[in-house]
């Protein structure tokens, strides 16, 4: 039957049955499945079990406490708005006449507006409520709204033209749950971080936050902080604060005198003559700053600070920490600082608001579960507002929305540019710009080699399987005897799983392994077979830029083992990396530009574990190649054109057909997933030591590649390669084929 109902949903919206499904491809209908059965906030939003206001519980005041995990049906919203609703109405917020008299019906209409737009408004019926800031959002808020112009019908493929016009905002779900996001921190003693997709009105929102101090809280300062000019000034947010600005000033009773009234200086107040013309009054501020220069921010104690387009900004991260001591004396923290940014920006720079969002309680950001991402709930994060929520024509008065209908849009748009588009990344920005997750809306497009799509996938599946994909790994560290090594598991070792990195247990990363060097049952290993690409450190103290290293499997094309960490003293690293060259009998290809590895392999007599410097760079005309010696011979040097050679070694890897699980690209066979959020991040400004790593692995493997083709497990048998001599030589004196490696598996057995 056409309406038979295949999934269930609650009433708001769009039935899944089978004649919608037959109306999708089944593509696009197989990729709207998987999202709302992956996604926590989308499968919690369409449920049919959603509850409402009167269903949840309620604090001691008998507001009803808003779960994120378990958001409930907005209905009556009107209750909220009948201010504006008049004003809609009548054109003027009420018509009692101008009084001073606290007692007259003019002055208790504005004082109670002043309450609300300060802390809020309460349905005692249900609890149900909303946070100050929201209150004034939506009953004096300013934004342009996208309207259909007059005559206009709305086509097949559901575009319309359209005008702009300044209006009231309309209301939407998802910017209930944002003010209240915003008021939880803010109680709490926190900040806010968003990431968001385009065409959510961010920028009006915040402007219309720091008008709402300026005309309510006397001598308050507000800040707007943006890396470029543009951001504020123009169509930026400074604008949009100007607009809501002389709405007050014309059609409230909040209107003030001004001492400034710039849009890089606002400032409330009057000369005062009979004080020497002293600044007097009511005397709050906005101020923009730009923060190109991070030291902009030094000294700004602000009731509210807004970081604009913080997705752009190169230095979020030191505005963000100078900030901070403003605003947090010792756990007195007096103001608030809120994030906000959009993927799919060529200028994109997502490292500082990633590690914001990402990583919200090493910044004082307010942590909620990550309900946004594919099965990620387990994970704390900041908000996000996905492509979903109230697109037009799609939600109710009260503004929930019909989410099925957008999904059935967004993935059918997908669908048509993967068929109209020829450039994948392309692609990935319209993506970016209407992002349905987080990780898609972090895509950085600053010409990227890595491809950012699959890496993209690849985290998600890890994430989503994290128990499953964490019990086939092990974390050790090794010792050695003689050249006999043996490693151990230790509960206080850990596995450095993300990018950036902001912890301070660098000390206490262990070695990462997820297939054991195979042997064959002889207790012997060929050289050759296995390749280690290191980026490596020199210095001791345990702090700065991380040592890494990769180990592959040259025979299967595989990542079996690998490491990011620093210990107190580089020499312990360096130990470490020579018990995995001999556990594995493992050749090193390393970034030569540091001395102090080289060093400490040839006082450990073990310097044939370090490759010759790849001939392929002098092929290619990147090194001078020649006859080199010392410690010039070895490793190689990382220059500009050789990163980037590197690179693309790497990308190339990781996006095509694999050569031994040939159902997969090489991504998908990678357990890696520091490594693979490296590279998914990868900008040209950044430090990304796992992908220098991978430069020296892929250069290693491409240097190798012709003498191992012909040894691959699909072509040739143990005997014929055992009884090649070339695997049988000796890297030095004494350590050939290691010996007394007791497993002949290549799966972990601990």
């Amino acid at each position: 039957m056409s309406n038979e109902v295949l999934i269930e949903t609650n009433s708001h919206q769009t039935p899944i049955t089978k004649e919608f499904k037959d109306s999708m491809t089944s593509e696009a209908y197989s990729d709207l499945v998987d999202f709302i059965n992956t996604v926590p906030f989308v499968k919690a939003l369409i449920s049919p079990d959603r509850p409402r206001a009167k269903d949840l519980p309620k604090d001691k005041h008998g507001k009803l406490i808003v779960d994120f995990e378990r958001p409930h049906i907005l209905e009556d919203i009107s209750y909220f708005t009948e201010t504006r609703d008049n004003f809609k109405k009548h054109g003027r917020y009420t018509s009692a006449r101008f009084s001073r008299d606290p007692r007259s019906e003019y002055r208790k209409f504005w004082d109670e507006e002043e309450r609300r737009s300060l802390y809020g408004m309460v349905r005692e019926s249900d609890g149900e409520w909303i946070p100050g800031y929201l209150y004034f959002y939506w009953n004096y808020g300013r934004i342009d709204l996208t309207v259909p112009v007059p005559g206009a019908e709305r086509n097949p493929d559901g575009t319309v033209r359209t005008d702009r016009e300044e209006h009231f905002p309309d209301i939407w779900e998802i910017d209930y749950f944002y003010y209240h996001y915003i008021d939880a921190g803010e109680s709490a003693g926190k900040y806010g971080a968003l990431l968001k997709c385009r065409g959510m009105g961010a920028s009006f929102k915040s402007a219309n936050m720091v008008i709402r101090n300026f005309f309510l809280i006397r001598k308050s300062k507000s800040y707007l902080f943006a890396y470029h000019d543009d951001y504020l000034y123009d169509d930026g947010i400074a604008t949009k604060m100007m607009v809501n600005e002389g709405f007050m000033q014309k059609h409230t009773a909040f209107r003030k005198l001004k001492l400034k009234g710039t849009m890089d200086h606002l400032k409330s107040g009057y000369k005062n003559k009979r004080a020497n013309n002293a600044e007097d009054g009511y005397l709050s501020e906005v101020m923009g700053v730009n923060t190109k220069n991070p030291n902009g921010a030094r000294g700004k104690r602000g009731k509210l600070i807004v970081h604009e387009e913080a997705g752009s900004h190169r230095y979020l991260l030191d505005s963000w920490r100078i900030a901070n001591k403003s605003l947090n004396d010792k756990g007195n923290v007096f103001g608030y600082q809120l994030a906000q940014g959009t993927g799919g920006d060529e200028q994109s720079d997502f490292r500082g608001l990633v590690s914001l969002y990402y990583r919200p309680r090493a910044y004082d950001v307010y942590a909620i579960p990550n309900v946004f991402d594919r099965n990620a709930s387990h994970q704390m994060a900041g908000f996000f507002m996905g492509e979903y929520m109230n697109r037009p024509d799609s939600y109710n008065k009260n503004g929930v929305t019909d989410i099925i209908r957008n999904l059935k849009i967004i993935f059918e748009e997908r669908i048509l540019w993967q068929i109209e588009l020829d450039d994948p990344e392309e692609i990935a920005k319209k993506k970016a710009e209407a992002a349905i997750t987080p990780l898609e809306a972090i895509t950085s497009m600053e010409h990227s080699p890595f491809p950012k799509e699959i890496l993209k996938d690849r985290i998600a599946h890890i994430t989503s399987n994290y128990a499953e994909h964490s019990a086939k790994l092990k974390t050790v560290k090794f010792e050695r005897t003689g050249e006999q090594v043996s490693f151990y598991h230790s509960p206080n070792l850990i596995q450095i799983t993300e990018y950036p990195y902001l912890g301070k247990q660098q000390s206490r990363a262990g070695i990462t392994i997820s297939k054991m060097p195979d042997t064959h049952g002889n207790g012997n290993i060929p050289n050759f077979r296995y390749i280690i690409g290191v980026d490596t450190i020199d210095d001791d103290g345990g702090e700065g830029s991380m040592f890494s290293f990769i180990v592959m499997d040259l025979w299967k094309d595989e990542i079996v083992a690998w490491y990011l960490g620093r210990e107190l003293i580089a020499e312990d690293n360096y130990e470490q990396l020579l018990c995995v060259a001999l556990f594995y009998n493992a050749t090193i290809n390393y970034e030569k530009n540091l001395k102090g590895l080289y060093s400490y392999f040839k006082n450990s007599h073990a310097l044939g574990y370090l490759a010759d410097e790849p001939s392929v760079l002098a092929d290619k005309g990147y090194t001078k190649g020649g006859q080199l010696v010392g410690n010039k011979s070895k490793g190689t040097r990382a220059t500009k054109q050789v990163n980037a050679h590197g690179r693309r070694s790497q990308a190339g890897w990781l996006r095509k057909q694999h050569e031994y699980y040939t159902d997969k690209v090489g991504a998908e066979t990678v357990d890696d997933i520091e490594w693979l959020r490296e590279c998914n991040m990868w900008e040209n400004m950044g430090n990304y030591d796992k992908v220098s790593a991978g430069n020296m692995l892929f250069i290693y493997r491409e240097e190798l590649k012709n003498l191992t083709e012909n040894t691959r497990f699909d072509k040739v048998t143990k005997a014929d390669y055992l009884d090649d001599p070339f695997f049988g030589e000796t890297k030095h004196g004494g350590l050939g084929l290691v010996e007394g490696i007791e497993t002949t598996s290549n799966e972990l057995n601990f």
